[in-house]
């Protein structure tokens, strides 16, 4: 009961007919003949489908039909014929441009490879320095042959004299075995660095090639005009085993060999 005397009745709106009763084509036309205007004509499917399109939308420039339409900011007056010969002038010094630019082959002509040049020269001298013989194919009999055997002593103490220095057993000294690197060696060295042909076009390959072949060729004059400033001296150590009577027996290159006197005591 206290919740029905607390009821507030809701006023009731929009009920029954509008006090108001009129058409949207009254209204427009009852605002065009206040304001002074033609009236506006509301539009059909077929007026929508049979109205003509605009070839300039945005009134860059001259319509179509010779009416100047309204002008945006910046705008600027259109004339076809003067503009379409703008146009080829442009293009005809775009493509003079473009004809001055330099070509893929005037490019590798500009490539500098003297610092390419030099680091082979590099490579080459540090494959020089860096060569070692082939200890299998040494000749010990020619390193021996280098061996004078001058006197040999028993009492009171054992010794040999070799190339006029003292040596006891146990003693150890080396000879030189000159090494020249070959030039095979030399070639695939700097072959080594050239760069690949999936990198570089094959013009640009070319120039390489042009360099790594003149250095090479660089350097097989120098080496003919100089051959010792090529020769590396590896060292070959000589150990004195036995003394023994007439003859002694050193080791080299890991085998033991006779050295005997070539003159009688």
């Amino acid at each position: 009961m206290a919740q029905t005397k607390n009821r507030v009745d809701w006023p009731r709106t929009f009920s029954g007919q509008p006090d108001f009763d009129f058409e949207r084509s009254e209204v427009i036309a009852d605002i065009t003949q206040k304001e002074g205007a033609e009236a506006a004509i509301t539009p059909t499917l077929e007026k929508v489908i049979t109205t003509p399109t605009f070839d300039d939308p945005l009134y860059l420039g001259t319509p179509a039909d010779g009416n100047q339409g309204p002008k945006l900011a910046g705008a600027v007056d259109f004339d076809a014929e003067n503009t379409t010969i703008q146009s080829l002038e442009e293009l005809s010094e775009f493509e003079m441009k473009a004809a001055q630019l330099p070509s893929v082959q005037a490019q590798n002509e500009l490539i500098d490879l003297s610092e390419f040049k030099t680091f082979l020269e590099g490579i080459i001298d540090k494959t020089v320095k860096a060569t070692k013989p082939n200890l299998e194919e040494v000749n010990p009999n020619a390193l021996l042959d280098k061996l004078l055997l001058q006197a040999i002593s028993h009492q009171p103490n054992k010794y040999v004299i070799i190339n006029n220095k003292r040596y006891e057993e146990g003693d150890r000294f080396s000879l030189p075995l000159v090494v020249i690197p070959s030039n095979d060696r030399i070639g695939d060295a700097i072959a080594a660095y050239m760069p690949s042909t999936q990198v570089v076009t094959p013009d640009t390959y070319a120039l390489y090639e042009e360099v790594r072949a003149k250095t090479m060729k660089e350097y097989l004059a120098r080496k003919k005009e100089n051959l010792e400033a090529f020769k590396i001296i590896h060292p070959v150590s000589v150990t004195i085993k036995r003394i023994e009577h007439r003859k002694i027996v050193v080791e080299m290159l890991g085998k033991e060999h006779v050295l005997e006197i070539r003159f009688a005591l």
